[in-house]
């Protein structure tokens, strides 16, 4: 076994094991009051929701150059993980066309071509992961799809300024699109997620907190805000500047939240909540043992690099290494809508990753049925 399986069996697992006892004995004193959120799935994603916008808001607005900072090196590591998980179907892992495209659209990122190259990208990502034999509905989607995509070619090229804006501002939101889409629900549940998200983001873009002080950690020579806001608000002046600014540092918060808690929630079969022994073993099984545990360690390396090298320069590493994952996100989102419109069941279920399958239920905090 290699060491890192060793911390793994010795140390990780038995440490989730004492996290889910603990889980339990809190679920078991306060259980009136949370198993409504525990046996259902929408009030718990409505609640989940609710708790990210509340502290995201509350951060962008009062704090935002600390949520600037400190959110990435937090968060960064582990939701790039959650992100490879949930946006690359299983079915297409081995498609060496697809990944083939995913490799060059990362290196244009580095080179700061990604956004020309984005809809070519996703175009042939859609190609390379279609069927042999399709319906005709089938068909027609993907070529409406290709038709917007063609279009969205020439807006690019049209107004690269503008395109790279809304890539940045929108990928922000690509998981909340994914949570729509991962599953039927009732219109209520979805519409009242949205209407959270929806009203944080019209509070901030309609001014309502123009007159908070923006606080950051350090000063600006150290740590510039004004950067920053070049880079997300640079198209704006001000009172816009600044609403852009905190509606990133907003999303962004948001973004870490979905992937890391809320999406989850979608993507496992059974409705209630796995243990997190279990949840840990199904993504060793799901990722495999490696790239799930090299992810752990990765984030867990987050605190040293802040040590070594300091938390600006360990954020603008961070920031540097992680450049091309919004346009590949985009591609994946591509791939993930055309795969939604061939089937219509669960996503995990059209993966073949029944999470009830690696799910072995071990002993404390049995939340399930």
């Amino acid at each position: 076994m290699s060491a890192l399986g060793e911390v793994d069996a010795r140390l990780f697992e038995p440490a989730l094991g004492y996290l889910d006892r603990g889980r339990g004995a809190l679920f078991r004193v306060s259980g009136p009051l949370v198993r409504p959120f525990v046996r259902s799935r929408d009030l718990r994603a409505i609640a989940l929701v609710a708790i990210s916008v509340t502290l995201a808001l509350a951060a962008s607005a009062f704090a935002t150059g600390y949520l600037l900072l400190w959110g990435p090196l937090a968060f960064g590591v582990t939701h790039l993980a959650f992100e490879a998980r949930y946006l690359l179907p299983e079915r297409h892992k081995k498609n060496r066309a697809l990944i083939a495209i995913l490799a060059v659209q990362a290196l244009l990122a580095f080179e700061g071509l990604a956004v020309f190259a984005l809809p070519l990208a996703a175009a042939a990502a859609v190609m390379v992961t279609s069927r042999a034999t399709e319906p005709a509905t089938r068909r027609r989607h993907r070529a409406w799809t290709l038709l917007a995509l063609a279009g969205s070619s020439g807006i690019v090229l049209a107004a690269p300024s503008w395109s790279r804006f809304a890539l940045l501002h929108l990928h922000n939101l690509v998981p909340l699109g994914v949570w729509l889409v991962w599953r039927g629900r009732p219109r209520s549940v979805s519409a009242t997620v949205l209407a959270l998200v929806a009203s944080a983001l019209g509070a901030v873009l309609l001014g309502a907190f123009d007159g908070v002080p923006t606080h950051t950690p350090l000063s600006d020579r150290v740590f510039s805000i004004g950067k920053v806001a070049d880079a997300v608000a640079a198209l704006f002046s001000s009172p816009y500047r600044k609403r852009c600014l905190v509606a990133f540092a907003f999303t962004q918060a948001l973004h870490y939240g979905l992937w890391i808690r809320v999406v989850p929630e979608e993507a496992r079969e059974r409705a209630t909540p796995r243990p997190w022994v279990a949840s840990w073993r199904a993504y060793k099984a799901d990722a495999g043992r490696g790239f799930a545990r090299m992810s752990v360690l990765g984030a867990l390396l987050v605190p040293l690099a802040v040590v070594a090298l300091g938390a600006v320069r360990a954020r603008s590493l961070y920031v540097s290494a992680s450049e091309f994952h919004a346009s590949v996100e985009a591609v994946l989102v591509c791939i993930l809508l055309m795969d939604r419109h061939r089937d219509p069941r669960p996503r995990a279920e059209r993966d073949g990753r029944l999470a009830e399958s690696v799910d072995p239920r071990p002993e404390g905090c049995h939340f399930g049925a």
